[in-house]
């Protein structure tokens, strides 16, 4: 394994984003608070470079190697990270000190979340989803059908289908899937669970250049709508009891990485320039426009930049 010896600055632990063995609900897409960048089993934070996966030693601030495949590192489990590996057009785990790998699925996985025991993933090529046991056993058919977002709560599945909608089917086979609800009938991305609500961005004039989009809330039957706050939003994540974002002066410039209370209020910007993000615990892991990747506390201190070598 490769080490790197980093500021201690960088290893401040992230522990929300792991994904427990529990009905507990998870979110996905992006993990649903997992973009692929950084996760964490409690004791140490797992990170994703298109040259290898990374853990980041607590004590001693080493970043080392587990793998130099082109990763997005999803959760942890037990002994195991388990992540997409775009070298091989796999979905694998890798044992947390790197000395054992394997492959789970001959596929790329876009989404994957460990919930009740079984792990459910998508496959990237035709959007299917399947779950299985936590060692590639058991694989059994979800749906057979393309959607994006989704997030499993009380043995449901909620989605966001190809019409933007936001769907919910009982959590099971392929029959259960046809037998779906239109819980909101919208232009909807971005689908988030947190504290017994959906949060999802809204974006009802598409293309319009004088008006973004509302981040919109309801109860787990789409019913009482509440407009959070409107703007040139995109990739929205609630995460910890705030809302994170990026934001922009117009549509498709949305690059200002910002966060909010629940009810739209405190409106803080967190980071320019950002591709993409995840929050875990009280710091951010963020991938800047410029492949770079790096860290700040999600109150907008002790930024740095993850400076690496092989």
């Amino acid at each position: 394994m490769k080490e790197v010896i980093l500021p201690l600055l960088m290893i401040t632990m992230l522990t929300g984003c792991k994904a427990e063995s529990t009905p507990a609900p998870q979110n996905v897409s992006d993990n649903t608070v997992n973009t692929g960048i950084a996760c964490s089993d409690g004791k140490k934070t797992f990170l994703s470079f298109t040259d290898g996966l990374y853990i980041v030693e607590e004590d001693s601030g080493e970043l080392v190697m587990l793998t130099d495949e082109d990763s997005s590192v999803k959760f942890t489990d037990n002994d195991w990270v388990y992540y997409t590996n775009y070298t091989e057009n796999t979905f694998c785990r890798i044992k947390k000190d790197g000395t054992e790998k394997e492959i789970l699925h001959n596929e790329v996985c876009s989404d994957a979340v460990l919930y009740n025991n079984r792990i459910y993933f998508q496959e990237k090529s035709d959007g299917k989803t399947f779950s299985m046991n936590t060692d590639g056993t058991d694989k059994k058919d979800v749906t057979d059908w393309y959607y994006s977002d989704f997030i499993l709560v009380d043995g449901n599945m909620y989605y966001i289908w190809f019409d933007n909608t936001v769907n919910r089917c009982k959590l099971g086979d392929i029959d259960d899937a046809y037998n779906y609800d239109v819980i909101y009938n919208g232009r909807c991305e971005s689908l988030n669970y947190y504290d017994g609500k959906l949060f999802f961005f809204e974006n009802p004039t598409y293309f319009d250049e004088n008006y973004g989009g509302d981040i919109v809330c309801t109860d787990l039957n789409g019913k009482s709508k509440q407009k959070i706050s409107s703007g040139f939003y995109d990739k929205v994540k609630v995460y910890d009891g705030k809302i994170y974002f990026r934001k922009g002066e117009e549509i498709f410039e949305e690059e200002t990485l910002c966060s909010m209370d629940l009810n739209g209020e405190n409106i803080t910007e967190i980071a320019d320039n950002v591709y993409d993000y995840n929050v875990v615990d009280n710091r951010i892991y963020i991938l800047y426009e410029d492949s770079s990747v790096g860290t700040i506390k999600t109150d907008g201190t002790e930024k740095t930049t993850f400076n690496y070598k092989e």
